[in-house]
């Protein structure tokens, strides 16, 4: 969770778990979005 008017920012950690299902489809996403041209528009209000 982030709170922009504060900074702050929440995290829930995972435990450590056997199945690599997770880190597999990270590292997946990962490789994806750093192929991908930065792209789109950011509204300010």
């Amino acid at each position: 969770m982030f709170f922009p008017a504060s900074g702050r920012v929440r995290v829930k950690k995972l435990k450590r778990m056997h199945n690599d299902t997770i880190v597999q489809r990270e590292k997946v996403y990962q490789h994806d979005i750093e192929q991908e041209p930065l792209e789109g528009a950011v509204e300010l209000f």
